[in-house]
């Protein structure tokens, strides 16, 4: 499955959830909304199954577990912090140390603790959601995050995770696409007669039919530093006054930064016995911006030795 057909899955996950989280009387007025519909879910059902087969190794782990481990916990760190300032501002002490996760603490935990711990996230931020408008939390990051703690526990290997083994062929992912792409066309067209009715969900609708990149991504950038054999480094201090950053990489040589505005920083990365370096980091809106910085040892500069 390719990266423009993981977006229109995403998408179709975003729009079943909405859909089947609404009144059900409402879609069931709306003449034959149904009759598309369901065969569309079953389809979605089909390619998400396809997308988790692909995912898994012949041991049944899979490959990308990890990477979405950390992406989930990530994301969990930023909807953990926005529910503890809404606790914190509306004296819900219980609230607040319930949810008080840092990403450090998530991505430690085992597997199944992980998974718990950001499910708890997800619901109290769920339930909370209306209160944190105001708080840069919104159904769409919700709907991301489930689908990644879903995800992950799909990952996660279990017996009934290494049962999904049937490959489908190209062909068959291709029509299953094309065909939800003509269920789509009628339900959008189906949808309208609520236009006056129920105006606010015929515009989530809509919303939720925006093709988007799978993941909601509150990661600006991802950096590794690595020694001049490409060994990750770890400690490496990297620093911008501008933007108050003064924080050192993991043993894996990883830094995370999260909600930068569109700009071009000048990062300093400085580590005893390594060559101090200045790094432009460009930062577009919606982008996930990829640096690798290379540190190169005080006596191989010194000595003229270079790889």
């Amino acid at each position: 499955m390719d990266s423009r057909q993981r977006s229109k899955l995403a998408m179709s996950l975003v729009t079943i959830e909405y859909v089947d989280g609404f009144e059900p009387s409402i879609i069931g007025s709306i003449p034959f909304f149904e009759s598309y519909y369901d065969p569309f879910k079953v389809n979605v059902n089909l390619l998400n199954n396809e997308l988790v087969r692909q995912m898994m190794n012949r041991s049944g782990f899979a490959i990308d577990k990890k990477d979405i481990k950390e992406e989930m916990c990530l994301l969990g760190e930023v909807i953990s912090d926005d529910v503890v300032a809404y606790a914190v501002n509306s004296n819900n002490s219980i609230l607040e140390e319930e949810v008080a996760f840092s990403y450090y603490e998530l991505i430690r935990f085992g597997d199944a603790e992980c998974a718990a711990a950001n499910q708890l996230i997800y619901d109290k931020a769920k339930f909370y959601l209306a209160e944190l408008e105001n708080y840069d939390v919104d159904a769409d990051m919700l709907s991301k995050y489930f689908h990644l703690i879903d995800s992950f526990r799909i990952a996660t290997p279990t017996p009934k995770n290494q049962s999904i083994d049937k490959k489908m062929a190209t062909n068959e992912i291709r029509d299953l696409f094309s065909a939800n792409s003509v269920y789509l066309k009628k339900m959008d067209k189906l949808v309208k007669v609520k236009k006056r009715s129920n105006p606010d969900f015929v515009s989530r609708y809509f919303a939720c039919r925006t093709a988007k990149k799978p993941g909601y991504r509150t990661l600006a950038a991802r950096i590794l530093v690595v020694d001049e054999d490409g060994n990750p480094l770890e400690k490496v201090l990297a620093t911008n006054k501008g933007i108050g950053l003064k924080r050192r990489t993991t043993k894996k040589g990883q830094l995370y930064l999260k909600h930068l505005e569109d700009h071009v920083y000048v990062l300093v990365f400085s580590k005893s016995d390594y060559i101090t370096q200045e790094v432009k980091l460009p930062i577009t809106k919606g982008e996930r911006a990829e640096l690798k910085v290379k540190m190169k040892r005080v006596e191989n500069e010194e000595l003229g030795i270079s790889n």
